[in-house]
């Protein structure tokens, strides 16, 4: 918009010039024909729009690392919250795998087990997370830039990125699940 010098006084000026020369020699150029018009104006701050919308952007980007740290930990907090959960239900149920191994259970049935018990959990916590985030994103219509509401492909990686660690966080504990030794569980016993 433009506002006209006797609408709103100010003493900076600013002149926009659109060129296919290179930077410095535009700012070359504008410098020498300012001096030339007026040799008692300064010309200073000449930078290119490109630098001044990195320079306008600068303070959103820390908080936005700070977002992306923040989001890294949770998942990080989350995955070993998941893996604490099955080591401990594994731990629980370690004499239950060493007894159904003597009966003759494959070592791959109790994997599958274990990972089944965490892929409930990961596809429970998923559901609601889902749910929560599209009630979310209808608040937050406003501020979202870029992307719509429901953007399926933010969603989508997403879901498989928190899918993906969820499942990676099981497999340690489905390792071993399956791989109880079924004579040291029957001595304890």
């Amino acid at each position: 918009y433009y506002l006209s010098m006797r609408q709103r006084p100010d003493s900076i000026g600013s002149v926009v010039v659109r060129s296919s020369l290179p930077s410095e020699t535009l700012a070359t150029a504008l410098r020498e024909t300012l001096r030339q018009l007026d040799p008692e104006q300064p010309a200073y701050d000449i930078s290119t729009l490109d630098a001044r919308i990195m320079n306008s952007l600068g303070a959103r980007r820390a908080p936005m690392a700070l977002i992306g740290v923040f989001a890294g930990s949770a998942l990080l907090l989350s995955v070993v919250g998941l893996y604490g959960l099955l080591s401990f239900l594994v731990g629980q149920r370690h004499g239950e795998f060493g007894v159904r191994l003597a009966m003759g259970a494959q070592a791959r049935d109790l994997f599958a087990a274990v990972l089944g018990q965490g892929g409930r959990l990961i596809a429970v916590g998923l559901c609601i997370g889902l749910l929560l985030a599209l009630y979310v994103t209808q608040l937050l219509r406003t501020q979202l830039f870029g992307v719509t509401a429901f953007d399926p492909l933010t969603f989508s990686t997403v879901l498989l990125v928190l899918a993906g660690t969820g499942l990676a966080a099981c497999l340690l504990p489905a390792r071993h699940a399956a791989r109880v030794d079924p004579m040291m569980v029957l001595r304890a016993d």
